[in-house]
């Protein structure tokens, strides 16, 4: 079952422990702000000029603080975005921020298969996604997201970009689509009883190219997580999305959503990393999803024909064997 919660945005701003701070160089120019997306991501739908997504990249490492800064307008960075904190025995302080990471990708996020770019920057905690497309002699930001991880991972060696940031690839007969997907995690605030409990969501949100904008098509509850406090025992919820063309001929595109559920001290982890295939995970339900090409979002259908059944192969054997 696909989920469609409207949480309220766990925003993590980083603010300066000290009274005491150096002069702050000026704001980025940001004239629209972000809203929620989906739990602690965030998104922007203006537009803004740029002259290459490389320029971009440029810019941010240029040792001068109002280039970089620039930079960061044009991603779309408000705020806190474009700073780092620093330290020293008498003050905390905060400069323009050199990117922990950054990095730049290619994809044709439309049916035109024309190349759009993603442009990915983190600064410290805090990641920002901007994509843009070709428009003229230029380029075009069309959306930007904004966020913020529940935990400093500066001193962790995980890529963070990567498990938040990914390409998909789908479609039949020879012709294949990309699309941008966002996994962000957002901890939810710790229940209070005999036994405090602490949970960990993360969405999983499909962005396509549609209409001149960008489209949210798919926005599921991929990971559940619940741990209880001081012992090495979580509970899981896990669902993933299957890409699948039902009806006989298959032309019709849709997805699969699997749903599947573990406990125990081999969930005890940060990665949300498992695949639906874990033997440990006791399978839940198999939804099917339909492409609405008017509206360009998947929905749930109730009745879609295939030659074989797409859910066979995460069922138990018994379940199998009476679907």
């Amino acid at each position: 079952m696909i989920e469609r919660s409207h949480l309220l945005s766990l925003f993590v701003g980083l603010t300066s422990a000290c009274a005491q701070t150096l002069p702050r160089p000026p704001q980025p120019a940001s004239p629209a702000a972000f809203d929620e997306e989906i739990g602690s991501l965030q998104s922007r739908y203006d537009r803004a000029a740029w002259q290459s997504p490389e320029a971009i990249l440029t810019a941010l490492q240029s040792k001068q603080d109002e280039t970089r800064l620039a930079a960061f307008g044009l991603l779309g960075a408000e705020g806190h975005d474009a700073y780092d904190l620093m330290h020293t025995k008498e003050m905390d302080f905060e400069v323009v921020a050199d990117p922990y990471q950054s990095e730049l990708r290619y994809a044709a996020l439309g049916d035109d298969g024309v190349q759009d770019a993603i442009v990915a920057v983190r600064v410290r905690n805090r990641i920002l996604v901007a994509v843009a497309v070709p428009k003229n002699a230029g380029w075009e930001r069309v959306a930007a997201f904004r966020y913020v991880c529940w935990a400093d991972l500066r001193a962790n060696d995980r890529d963070l970009l990567d498990s938040v940031i990914a390409i998909g690839r789908y479609g039949n007969d020879g012709f294949e689509r990309n699309e941008l997907i966002l996994r962000p995690i957002t901890r939810l605030a710790a229940s209070r009883g005999i036994t405090p409990l602490s949970t960990q969501l993360q969405h999983e949100v499909h962005f396509q190219l549609f209409a001149g904008g960008l489209r949210r098509t798919l926005l599921f509850e991929r990971r559940r997580q619940t741990c209880e406090r001081g012992r090495d025992s979580c509970a899981v919820t896990l669902r993933s999305f299957y890409y699948f063309v039902f009806g006989s001929p298959p032309t019709i595109d849709g997805g699969i959503v699997v749903e599947a559920y573990g406990s125990g001290a081999g969930f005890a982890t940060t990665s949300f990393d498992t695949e639906l295939e874990d033997r440990s995970l006791s399978f839940i339900s198999c939804s099917a999803l339909r492409f609405n090409q008017g509206t360009h979002q998947f929905e749930e259908a109730s009745t879609l024909s295939s030659p074989f059944d797409p859910c066979l192969r995460f069922l138990p054997k018994k379940a199998a064997e009476h679907r």
